[in-house]
């Protein structure tokens, strides 16, 4: 018996060391918006990701809404001979982008990281961006910017990769989603490229039906935990 339990005592450890050492899962999803996309009955557009590395499933699109967005293919600043860029471009003026894995959450915090690749101009395409997400709040991104191509020639401005990360995302259960939008008035986003990665266990949103069931038993059971407390007798004796 002594020598089972120090087995036991001694693979805890191992085990614990196993378990945590394995790497959380990543997805990486890509947009390049080489494609224009569907456009839906509202008005909307939905692009699938160029490529997507995606192990937990779920749906990932990017939905375009907004009165004043447009997409450009093979137009557009022009960048140095022999660069790939612009491949396809979403103007935002009014309206956003948002990034969604629908049906898809975690049951503990994940971290998020953005990469803008965008052609900013100081005038009339700035490059701010304004963040939001639907069902759950978002911490402070940290924030990197790398010119990737520098103005040449007849460009009014640079292309600019920009990286945004949000650590500790607790989606409490919702979908995951980032919607991306310009940050200036007047002033839009021209992008050429949204690379989406959420570093965390993925698991399928519980559906509405289990998540009330468990509500509704939790209730029953403090309802009758607070029935008998009401109708037991007192203690005390009466004088």
């Amino acid at each position: 018996m002594k020598a089972n339990s120090k087995f036991i005592v001694s693979i805890v450890p191992c085990l614990f060391l196993v378990f945590s050492g394995q790497a959380a899962m990543q997805t990486t999803l890509d947009w390049d918006f080489s494609t224009w996309g569907t456009t839906l009955t509202n008005g909307d557009t939905v692009v699938l990701p160029t490529t997507a590395i995606n192990p937990s499933g779920g749906d990932p699109i990017a939905t375009v809404h907004g009165p004043n967005t447009t997409y450009y293919f093979g137009v557009g600043p022009q960048p140095m001979t022999g660069s790939p860029l612009p491949r396809g471009l979403w103007e935002v003026l009014i309206g956003d982008i948002t990034l969604s894995l629908d049906n898809r959450t975690s049951a503990s915090p994940v971290t998020y990281t953005l990469e803008i690749t965008q052609f900013r101009d100081n005038n009339f395409w700035p490059g701010n961006v304004t963040f939001s997400a639907q069902g759950y709040q978002l911490p402070i991104p940290t924030f990197s910017r790398t010119e990737v191509i520098p103005q040449t020639g007849g460009m009014t401005g640079s292309w600019f990769r920009d990286v945004y990360q949000w650590s500790s995302v607790d989606l409490l259960y919702d979908p995951i989603n980032l919607t991306i939008g310009p940050a200036n008035e007047g002033g839009g986003l021209l992008v050429d490229e949204l690379k989406f990665v959420i570093n965390g266990d993925l698991i399928p949103v519980p559906e509405p039906v289990t998540s009330q069931i468990a509500a509704a038993g939790l209730l029953a059971f403090a309802l009758r935990h607070w029935a008998r407390r009401k109708s037991a007798p007192s203690s005390g004796s009466a004088s």
